[in-house]
């Protein structure tokens, strides 16, 4: 499929508001009742979202099993084709150049590697700052296809500052709980090797939580007309912006 303009993903966005996917065990919670209210909003997935069959308007395509120390499980390059290409037929990939900070890694924005993909879409730059500082006051004025997208020290912040330059004025987060580091794909009581890898197990407060509260207040600082949302009462995020009632 082909890679689309800048005016052509502006085309993409019908609504005010975005819902930003997290992997969190919650996801297995939503309702058939439930799913049927979120398929009223606009979408962006990332990292692994794919294994859950829910379709995105976008998916961030970045680090997907593109060193060896993230290749786990069913966690590999050719399994997130297939999940791609398979359930995600009608989103728009935002693939991540990531060259400038991972040049031995498995490049999902080299032109023969977009092929892959049938699907429309975009590339961006993916952009680190010194001590891995989110930028949030940059995103709104500045063209992600001339500055790029900003990491941060998460993959939330790359979905944030997306949303940001796409003007959304609602973003809704589900299956972003913090509480613990539990995956939506795997047993309860399994734990994931990213999360083993530092000596926490599937009941640990998500390793990312500090950070991404930490960005959330930030948002809220830099972006005060822009809502915010919690779709799951219990996340950690409940603490710092409203809880969703529909």
């Amino acid at each position: 499929m082909p890679l689309i303009t800048e005016e052509q993903l502006r085309k993409v966005k019908k609504s005010d508001t975005i819902i930003i996917y997290g992997c969190g065990s919650s996801i297995n919670d939503i309702t058939d009742m439930q799913y049927e209210d979120l398929k009223g909003f606009e979408s962006c997935g990332f990292n692994w979202f794919c294994f859950s069959g829910i379709p995105t308007t976008y998916y961030i395509v970045r680090e997907q099993a593109n060193i060896p120390k993230r290749v786990h499980g069913k966690e590999t390059i050719s399994n997130f084709y297939q999940e791609i290409n398979d359930g995600y037929k009608q989103s728009c990939l935002v693939i991540h150049d990531l060259k400038n900070h991972s040049p031995k890694a498995f490049d999902y924005s080299d032109p023969k590697n977009c092929k892959r993909f049938l699907l429309n879409y975009v590339i961006v730059n993916d952009i680190k700052l010194d001590d891995n500082n989110p930028g949030v006051e940059k995103w709104k004025n500045e063209n992600i296809f001339k500055s790029g997208v900003y990491h941060g020290k998460n993959t939330l912040t790359n979905a944030l500052h997306f949303s940001v330059w796409m003007r959304y004025k609602r973003i809704i987060f589900v299956g972003v709980d913090l509480y613990d580091s539990r995956y939506f794909w795997l047993d309860d009581d399994e734990t994931r090797y990213s999360v083993k890898s530092k000596n926490k197990d599937a009941g640990s407060r998500h390793q990312t939580a500090t950070d991404v509260i930490s960005l959330v207040k930030r948002m809220k600082k830099c972006y005060p007309k822009i809502k915010m949302y919690t779709y799951n009462k219990k996340s950690l995020l409940a603490n710092y912006i409203g809880v969703w009632n529909g």
